[in-house]
């Protein structure tokens, strides 16, 4: 995959809106939807695009994606946490500067480490599952290779069961995304088949995946940062809901706004949170609605995320202007 794939952006960028709008919205129902699918979809993605081949050793690897995931978490962590004990510390406290400054170096959502900014446990889990599967891909067969991650799923389910969630930069997720990301990487030579083949097969796809998330609907709450998953239907629900917006995509293939959004995604997930918590704010203010009863309002949620990524907008350019060449 050398040239960029704008349907892929397109996905991430479908993957972030939802993930912005999950983030709003106490429809329990399409919370309950939403996180079925949208964290696998970026870690499928990440699999898909995963070249192990442009490395000379690990060492290389390692200091590529840590450099391009953690050095970025540091800054945003940084940035969020100074916002956090300048401001919302006064709204939203109950949790000591320690403990927040502590959840850098720990990495993962656990113990109230990463109050402030849940969201950030994202990037460290990611580098965790990108460091796994470096080696995991080096067994040469397909069967081989899916027999490890099935063990990784397993090992994450034993570790949650002897109560062990608490292993530092997201490792304990990094063991079920592992499932997801495996599936892009193992996925990614076929890519080029499904790229040409017709909309109409696609449109299929939708349909059944679709009606599927409904019958399932019941079995598919799921939160991978708190770990709290359908050990039994999780993966085949995640894959389900994968299936259906990469088909989507597909037929999509180009869409400025999305492929907007999913080339800075990692800036949205970094400042969603505070945002989106503000535009609540003032929006409840001058609705004089209350907070519940406006993010329980469907169209309400749809408004405040679309505003909220609007308000990030100047962040984006900001960032990708000044920030992103010194960090990279």
């Amino acid at each position: 995959m050398i040239h960029r794939k704008n349907y892929l952006d397109a996905l991430r960028g479908i993957a972030i809106f939802f993930v912005v709008f999950g983030h709003v919205t106490h429809i329990m129902e399409i919370r309950t939807y939403i996180l079925g699918f949208h964290i696998p979809i970026f870690f499928f993605i990440s699999g898909l695009l995963f070249a192990p081949e442009k490395y000379k050793n690990f060492r290389q690897f390692f200091v590529k994606k840590f450099k391009s995931l953690m050095v970025p978490y540091c800054f945003f962590y940084l940035i969020t946490f100074l916002y956090w004990l300048a401001i919302e510390r006064k709204i939203r406290g109950g949790v000591s500067p320690g403990s927040q400054l502590l959840g850098l170096f720990y990495g993962t959502y656990n113990m109230k480490y990463m109050f402030f900014n849940g969201a950030l446990w994202f990037l460290p889990c990611l580098f965790t599952t990108e460091i796994l599967y470096f080696w995991i891909c080096k067994i040469p067969a397909v069967l081989g290779r899916t027999f490890i991650l099935q063990g990784s799923f397993l090992l994450g389910i034993l570790l949650l069961q002897f109560g062990i969630s608490w292993l530092p930069w997201g490792a304990n997720a990094a063991l079920f995304a592992c499932v997801f990301y495996g599936t892009g990487h193992c996925l990614k030579n076929k890519m080029s088949y499904l790229e040409n083949i017709s909309w109409t097969y696609f449109i299929i796809i939708i349909a059944v995946c679709g009606t599927l998330q409904i019958l399932l609907l019941d079995y598919t709450f799921a939160d991978l940062a708190s770990l709290n998953i359908n050990y039994y239907f999780y993966v085949p629900i995640a894959i389900i809901g994968i299936m259906l917006y990469l088909s989507l995509s597909l037929i999509i293939k180009k869409n400025k706004l999305l492929e907007f959004l999913g080339i800075n995604s990692l800036v949205i997930f970094a400042f969603q949170e505070q945002t989106y918590r503000a535009v609540i704010f003032l929006f409840a203010k001058f609705s004089g609605w209350e907070t519940g009863l406006v993010r329980e309002n469907f169209w309400f949620c749809i408004l405040i995320s679309v505003t909220t990524i609007l308000v990030i907008t100047p962040l984006i350019l900001g960032y990708n202007r000044f920030i992103k060449p010194l960090l990279l």
